[in-house]
């Protein structure tokens, strides 16, 4: 008897970590190098391996390249969805899951110009919430002459245009206002510029 509940628990154990490895899995960001396993379950094919490339993108079949890093499977599937069912089926059950995790391919980078101490590249995990003030703050902080109230941001969406916006960073560091603190995503660019000197 004991030793048929040695075996439960056992078993019982090992479902139990492989569930909680699953749903990590689930929720994970993925990164350059990643591997997913991916098919269509209409076309009746077996699933094929993709691979996470280093521009952070997925080439999926009859989809197209796709921007892929920083997003979860569940995610890209919202995405791919509705393109494959406006323009190859009725109706798409698509299973994307992640085989393989890259342990090199979780960094992310932004790029930061201008009056900051240290410019230049500044990396960190994928799965880290960075902000603008922080990433400063990480490469040495402002330069003495810094504009901290107009930081802007540049951004190339995945649509392919470029967006820019605003940030007071003054407020956030001074003032302590943490929801004017903007996340920054990998590719960013960050512009400090300097104030004017009046004489």
């Amino acid at each position: 008897m004991n030793r048929l509940l040695l075996i439960f628990f056992v078993a019982f154990s090992l479902l139990k970590g492989f569930a909680q490895n699953q749903g990590n899995l689930n929720s994970h960001a993925l990164g350059t190098g990643d591997r997913i396993s991916y098919r269509v379950e209409e076309d009746g094919d077996p699933a094929i391996n993709l691979t996470v490339s280093d521009a952070g993108e997925l080439d999926i079949p009859l989809v197209g390249r796709i921007k892929a890093s920083g997003k979860t499977a569940e995610k890209i599937v919202q995405e791919i969805k509705p393109i494959l069912e406006r323009d190859f089926y009725q109706k798409a059950t698509i299973h994307l899951s992640i085989e393989q995790v890259n342990p090199n391919g979780n960094v992310v980078k932004v790029y930061l110009t201008g009056e900051v101490k240290k410019p230049g590249p500044q990396e960190f995990l994928l799965n880290e919430k960075m902000t603008a003030s922080r990433i400063i703050l990480k490469a040495g902080g402002f330069a003495d002459f810094a504009n901290t109230r107009k930081v802007k941001i540049v951004r190339q969406e995945a649509t392919g245009k470029t967006s820019t916006f605003e940030a007071d960073l003054k407020e956030v560091l001074e003032g302590g206002k943490l929801e004017l603190d903007p996340e920054v995503k990998d590719g960013d660019l960050i512009i400090v510029p300097q104030k004017l000197v009046r004489f």
